[in-house]
């Protein structure tokens, strides 16, 4: 990627080491780099998703209180 240091692209992968979380918008204030910079780092670069999330697991019970509900609403 033309005009980004190496320098550039490891304190963007140690920010997101420390921080997963980090948006792209705190990272470029962290490291005053522009936003878009920092996310053709991420996904170019280093390939990382832009942001990780926290997703809720469906237990077995839930299933059960869905398919529940599917039948009721017949």
């Amino acid at each position: 990627m033309s005009g980004v240091s190496e320098q550039t692209v490891d304190h963007v992968r140690d920010v997101m080491q420390r921080s997963p979380g980090k948006s792209t918008y705190q990272v470029s204030a962290e490291l005053t780099i522009s936003r878009p910079t920092v996310w053709k780092i991420l996904c170019k670069q280093l390939v990382m998703s832009y942001k990780l999330q926290l997703l809720q697991t469906i237990s077995h019970h839930d299933k059960l209180l869905q398919l529940q509900f599917c039948i009721d609403m017949l």
